[in-house]
């Protein structure tokens, strides 16, 4: 027996399937509701909600190094599921056990944002010592479910290269261009995959991605929040049972059913494989990994960036620099190059604190003339809200070239 739990928070659909009050999976996330057509229930056992590897078991679903199908991960039992709000939003946190090992996964809403923040916390309350080799911070089974074209025609990929001069360099290419063919019986061992090595997050890449579906709009655009090793991956999934879908052009069985794999994304911190990263997990002891955001949207790349910013500014943690920038003074750059001494870096620092003091009372003149300028417009009978505006803009944008606006250019 299945029974369907359905989570409506934010504009994001949240489906798990609980199988037999014994196996859980998550098998829809999207800004659409679940359509069962698309994807039916003997296609729902591959939802894993973390892949949690330990040393000296293999894989139950895969060939090659992907980090799916991880046992005992996907031996785990389902527990309970905790639903409840606190002070940012609908909080999540889904408890599964195998062999005295404990996994909790963690889904954080956040009021007003179709982002999720999510981790894994794992707790060892056997006897014995837990030698852990990955565990997943996000996992998701069918992110290319929904419309009817093949994968490999509709998925694209947004990755966010990164060097010294060369930041933030986005590109996109679909699956197949980037080396993700469809292959019989979905049991490819090619992977797409990113990942950092070491305490400097952003060497080459940004710990970041975007998976778009080009032909529904469904679009997932997460970031691994860390300051050291990462990793994410983005593959096949091992072959799902679909009904046959006009222009998948897979293998057909002979039940008609048609053997296809949808294509998945992981997220987590450091690996053994491809970190050198290993736990070992004594008796009474936890371990979390590195929290992730994933942002769910329809309406592609740019929509997505919208609402992944919203959820930085709503995770950023409250202080006065929020409120009042301080001046930030680089003496590396076109200034002392490293060369620095007590005795160079005290007149430049007093030049920036004069600096900004001129700064502020710049500001302070142009606040005052465009309250200036608004009474002048009032009396004269204009529309203040439609004139004045373009004014302030204008005396705005000669402040910050720090050339002297006319009277009633300034912000109100």
């Amino acid at each position: 027996m299945t029974r369907l739990i359905k989570i409506n928070e934010n504009g994001i659909y949240m489906v798990f399937a609980l199988i037999d009050d014994e196996k859980i999976r998550l098998i829809h996330l999207g800004t659409a509701p679940f359509n069962e057509k698309a994807m039916p229930e003997n296609a729902w056992e591959n939802g894993y909600l973390v892949q949690y590897q330990e040393t000296g078991y293999g894989s139950a679903d895969h060939r090659g190094r992907k980090h799916t199908g991880s046992v005992p991960g996907c031996w785990a039992v389902y527990r309970e599921m905790r639903d409840y709000k606190n002070e940012k939003g609908r909080k999540l946190e889904i408890v599964q056990e195998y062999q005295g090992l404990q996994l909790i996964s963690h889904y954080q809403f956040y009021d007003n944002v179709q982002t999720i923040r999510s981790w894994t916390e794992v707790t060892n309350q056997s006897e014995e010592t837990r030698e852990i080799e990955y565990v997943s911070s996000f996992a998701y089974q069918y992110a290319s479910v929904g419309g009817n074209k093949p994968w490999n025609r509709k998925m694209r990929l947004h990755t966010a290269h990164n060097s010294w001069y060369d930041e933030c360099r986005w590109e996109s290419r679909t699956l197949p261009e980037m080396g993700l063919n469809p292959i019989n019986l979905a049991q490819s061992t090619k992977r797409i995959y990113e990942q950092n090595l070491g305490s400097w997050s952003t060497q080459e890449f940004l710990p970041m991605g975007c998976l778009e579906n080009e032909e529904t709009g469904a679009t997932f655009l997460w970031q691994i929040e860390n300051n050291g090793s990462w990793y994410w991956e983005v593959a096949e999934s091992s072959e799902l049972m679909f009904p046959t879908v006009k222009d998948h052009n897979l293998m057909i069985t002979n039940d008609g059913n048609e053997i296809s794999g949808e294509i998945y994304f992981v997220l987590s911190g450091p690996t053994e494989w491809e970190s050198q990263w290993h736990k070992s997990l004594k008796p009474g002891k936890s371990f979390i990994t590195v929290p992730t955001a994933v942002s769910v949207v329809n309406g592609g790349f740019e929509k997505a960036v919208v609402e992944m910013t919203k959820y930085r500014r709503k995770i950023r943690r409250p202080n006065k620099d929020n409120e009042k920038l301080a001046v930030i003074f680089n003496d590396y750059m076109n200034c002392l190059f490293g060369d620095s001494t007590t005795e160079k870096l005290l007149p430049l620092i007093d030049a920036a604190a004069d600096a900004e003091v001129r700064r502020r009372r710049r500001r302070n003149r142009l606040a005052l003339a465009g309250k200036q300028q608004r009474g002048i417009l009032q009396r004269e009978g204009l529309d203040v809200d439609l004139v004045a505006p373009p004014l302030e803009r204008a005396g705005h944008d000669l402040h910050d070239r720090g050339q002297p606006p006319a009277v009633g250019m300034g912000r109100s």
